[in-house]
């Protein structure tokens, strides 16, 4: 449905709807008021990471990690392809990334992307409330690829990224991040205090990054010379399209964010959220978009600490021009002694929720596990439905190569 609540159902009018809808929320930035980041590598007349080293053997490397069941760009070439003629590609990509990095200049055509909405939650029928997925040229993430793995390695070797983070590091990700999280929550259940829990939600937070913002955050980072200038030119100039059903809408320029579906994307969303526990004194713990604070109650200053640290980013927030959405932000009060305080951000309560799913895992106030299993329970009781309903023919045979 459009805005007037109009429903559309023309595969042409669609595809400009979603598009038009996506790039809504891009940034309008404040260039007149970009803040100084604070210096987080050495001094700051240490250069850094402003080379990154392009070999044969590394763009094989990468060509070899290429996944088959991944899609194609707005250049048609799928992985599949690209990795059964390797071999022949390595040399002329290697000169091509070269040049690339010798120049600070990315090709127009490798910074185009078809956009594919991917249902977030709510509505069917209401355009944003999709989360845009950009499917960019496989050959761009090769490069893509090198550059971040270097840029990692800098950041692991002199200790730049905060084991808040659990996004980026090499063996952090959400399997580490949630026993952490519960490893922190349950104890402090057992020793009989309680611990309120905000889980928060930044509005299209991939979408709506400031370039200029961003760009000042990574050279405080040590990222500079070539490495900040091929960066900076693979956020500028980037188009988009979305097609739904074979009907393709016209480019739009894309003047903020970074690609959700790109290699680089997610690091530098990272680097630009890097800071947001300064000051902070509750814990915090992220992975890339998602990010939770928790307060252990054991007296009434305890609510007024993380009411402070609530409003400490909304401060950062407003400072960086990465807006909260405060309505889909939810706070959990865990234990028997918890008085329930209230919080706000921008000046509107929190809603109080009793369970919330943290990567794909149902937390309860009461730290039990039986809602996930039986949200785990319902999930497995539709696939067995459809598997009833749609297959006639229920052999051994015929059961075992579906479930493989």
């Amino acid at each position: 449905m459009n805005s007037e609540g109009k429903v559309i159902d023309s595969s042409e009018a669609m595809s400009v709807l979603f598009n038009e809808a996506f790039g809504k929320v891009f940034t309008s930035e404040r260039l007149g008021d970009v803040p100084e980041a604070k210096w987080e590598y050495g001094d700051e007349q240490s250069i850094g990471i402003s080379e990154i080293t392009i070999d044969e053997e590394a763009t094989i490397s990468r060509l070899d990690k290429l996944r088959d069941d991944k899609a194609a760009g707005p250049d048609e070439l799928i992985p599949r392809f690209l990795n059964k003629i390797k071999l022949e590609l390595v040399r002329p990509l290697t000169m091509l990334f070269h040049k690339v990095m010798h120049n600070e200049q990315v090709p127009g055509d490798l910074k185009e992307a078809n956009v594919i909405p991917i249902l977030k939650s709510g509505n069917r029928n209401t355009a944003t409330n999709y989360r845009p997925v950009s499917l960019t040229s496989q050959i761009c993430k090769v490069c893509e690829a090198i550059v971040r793995y270097q840029v990692v390695e800098f950041l692991e070797n002199n200790k730049l990224i905060r084991n808040s983070q659990h996004g980026v590091r090499k063996g952090s990700s959400c399997l580490t991040n949630l026993p952490l999280f519960l490893d922190k929550v349950i104890p402090s259940i057992d020793d009989g205090h309680g611990v309120d829990i905000v889980f928060l939600d930044l509005v299209k937070g991939f979408d709506k990054v400031p370039h200029q913002r961003l760009l000042e955050k990574l050279r405080n980072h040590g990222i500079a010379g070539k490495v900040l200038g091929v960066i900076e030119n693979w956020l500028k100039g980037r188009r988009q399209r979305l097609c739904i059903r074979g009907r393709w809408s016209s480019w739009i320029t894309v003047w903020s964010g970074v690609p959700q579906g790109s290699v680089l994307g997610p690091l530098l969303f990272w680097i630009l959220i890097s800071d947001l526990d300064e000051g902070i004194r509750s814990h915090m713990l992220k992975f890339a978009g998602d990010t939770k604070v928790f307060q252990e109650l054991r007296d009434v200053t305890d609510c007024s600490t993380l009411q402070s640290d609530l409003d400490n980013m909304v401060t950062w927030a407003e400072k960086w021009q990465m807006d909260v959405n405060v309505q889909k932000c939810k706070v959990m009060h865990v234990g028997k002694q918890n008085d329930s305080c209230s919080y706000y951000m921008g000046g509107m309560k929190l809603t109080e929720e009793e369970v919330e799913k943290d990567f794909e895992v149902w937390i309860s106030s009461d730290m039990k596990c039986s809602q996930h299993c039986i949200q785990a329970f319902n999930k497995a009781s539709r696939v067995m439905g459809m598997i009833k309903r749609t297959i006639r023919f229920k052999e051994v045979r015929i059961m075992i190569s579906i479930k493989h």
